[in-house]
């Protein structure tokens, strides 16, 4: 005769396989609608079994993720203490003065990513893509932006600014793939730089911004994400960049040109031919 009773209740490892196959089906939930962990994971009535086990994957790809960028950014510190030591263009720089920011998990194709950025870095590379698997943070990808106008290095052309921002995740290049912007930091102007894998080749890239100003890494004057568009702020100095007439800028993604295009802004008049294509691929 068959015990019911023993039938119906399952073992502790059948209990943690249960679990392990409820948090495996709710990461797949997740993962599929695009959505970040932490938003997954707070949302609903009331937590039911996979909210919960999202909220654990959450958790923890979180903790790892801070301790990972934590590791990183005191190897930076040490790097760059040694470095001020023996280099004049250092020398002002007050020690231990690196700074790193980074996002929130970001689901990606059944897996996750961040990116992570640090002021100044042993390798040379400031910008790092990570990829999270078995409970680790590893490095996807390295990326370091091609200084010059519209922003300046500060005579060290390792160094790099970043302004005290979280990195915001969106689909700003229509590829249905997270795209993250990186906020920098150049006196008054606040530019920042584009990451994505926006299929133009070779992987994890800075996206460059074209028209009507010269080709760059580096989007100039507060770029932000205003859903999934890159927006940013013109400025035309006069009389002054303090005093002067400010528009917002709206950049299209141009698969053409695997570049971000924008029109010119009111009053300026200088050559900015439209790209073949535009507007048809954002």
């Amino acid at each position: 005769m068959t015990d019911n009773r023993r039938a119906s209740c399952p073992t502790p490892r059948g209990r943690r396989r249960l679990t392990g196959a409820v948090a495996a089906l709710a990461l797949a939930g997740v993962l599929a609608g695009g959505a970040t962990l932490e938003a997954s994971a707070a949302g609903g009535s009331g937590p039911s079994h996979a909210d919960r086990a999202v909220a654990s994957v959450a958790s923890k790809a979180r903790r790892a993720l801070d301790a990972t960028v934590a590791r990183q950014a005191a190897a930076a510190t040490s790097a760059f203490d040694a470095r001020r030591a023996t280099t004049a263009t250092l020398a002002a720089f007050t020690p231990g003065a690196v700074t790193s920011a980074h996002s929130l998990p970001v689901a990606d194709r059944g897996g996750l990513v961040a990116v992570a950025a640090y002021f100044y870095s042993a390798t040379g590379r400031t910008i790092q893509v990570l990829s999270y698997a078995a409970g680790r943070w590893r490095v996807a990808a390295s990326l370091r932006p091609a200084l010059g106008a519209p922003v300046q290095p500060r005579g060290d052309r390792d160094l790099l600014a970043l302004a005290d921002r979280a990195v915001p995740a969106a689909d700003v290049t229509g590829d249905g793939r997270p795209d993250f912007l990186v906020a920098l930091s150049a006196a008054t102007n606040m530019p920042g730089v584009v990451v994505s894998q926006d299929g133009a080749g070779g992987g994890w890239r800075l996206v460059p911004a074209r028209g009507p100003f010269p080709s760059s890494d580096v989007v100039a004057r507060t770029p932000r994400f205003e859903g999934r568009r890159l927006v940013s702020t013109y400025d035309d100095c006069v009389p002054d960049c303090a005093s002067g007439h400010r528009s917002s800028l709206v950049w299209t993604y141009e698969r053409s040109i695997k570049s971000f295009w924008a029109p010119n802004p009111p009053g300026d008049s200088r050559s900015n031919p439209t790209p073949p294509g535009a507007g048809a691929s954002s």
